[in-house]
């Protein structure tokens, strides 16, 4: 028979993961219980639910906080949040049937095989960080390190993810500001998404930051695309290096939605326009 526990702290709720391998964590939307009755997944021994954990459930624009277990028309109805973060949770899209097993995440989804890349691809852009808590203790790590993309979402084991803590761009005297992103969706699977967020001085881009994702809730920066066009004048030759650059970076690999290839090319289109779209709303 399946125990369900409610606890009110983040170590407690740990501290429950550690008592059994039987056991799973409920909330922000989890699909668990749902399988559960509809006979595709075994109940377990224990199940630790975490929406009444403080963190879990905060959602601060102020500080840049996003709880795991907020749900997505929250986070879609907050104010003050950048703008390119409310279009990325406005787009996130969720295949159903995906169970999300062992962990709190965003929406219930982000950390679990089944939604669109876009949402990830854009905290990876803003300097997200994922809080984790361990029965070790508390730790921040950058959320690629989670998020990482061609490898599928994960965390260590009698882990669980508090929150996404995001840094949102802001331009500084003398400077301009433009972020943009770009996805492509095949047979209502995405193929690929990236995000640029760009400050430039003058024409000359000063910072950039680069995320790539693909078809599961996965994505990375492109170090080496930001190097790229840091220091550059923005134009079409420049913005077509950035796509070059990023198809050389990143390596994606086949599955049952598209090639390898397919997924180069659309790495390559989507980080060019991504990053020409975000130039040019520094111009407007």
């Amino acid at each position: 028979m399946t125990r369900k526990v409610n606890p009110k702290t983040a170590e407690e709720a740990v501290a429950l993961l550690t008592q059994t391998n039987d056991v799973q964590v409920v909330g922000g939307g989890t699909s668990v219980i749902y399988d559960q009755f509809l006979g595709k997944l075994r109940p377990p021994a224990l199940l630790v639910g975490v929406d009444r954990i403080e963190e879990i459930t905060r959602l601060d624009a102020a500080s840049g906080w996003i709880g795991a277990g907020v749900r997505l028309d929250a986070a879609r109805q907050a104010e003050d949040w950048p703008d390119l973060l409310r279009v990325a949770v406005d787009l996130h899209r969720v295949r159903g049937g995906t169970p999300v097993v062992r962990r709190a995440t965003i929406g219930g989804r982000l950390l679990a095989d089944g939604g669109s890349s876009s949402l990830a691809a854009v905290l990876v852009a803003l300097d997200g960080e994922a809080e984790l808590i361990t029965p070790e203790g508390r730790e921040r790590v950058p959320l690629e390190k989670i998020l990482g993309w061609p490898r599928k979402p994960a965390l260590p084991r009698h882990c669980i993810l508090l929150g996404v803590q995001i840094r949102a761009p802001r331009a500084e005297a003398g400077q301009r500001l433009g972020a943009d992103y770009r996805e492509e969706i095949t047979d209502g699977a995405p193929k690929g998404a990236a995000v640029a967020v760009l400050t430039v001085e003058g024409d000359r881009i000063r910072t950039a930051n680069v995320a790539v994702g693909g078809n599961h809730p996965g994505a990375v920066r492109a170090r080496q695309v930001e190097s790229t066009l840091v220091g550059r004048a923005g134009d079409e030759a420049v913005f077509a290096l950035a796509g070059q650059t990023a198809r050389e970076e990143i390596d994606p690999a086949d599955d049952n939605v598209a090639s390898r290839d397919e997924r180069l090319d659309a790495v390559e289109r989507l980080t060019r326009e991504a990053v020409a779209a975000a130039f040019a709303a520094t111009q407007e």
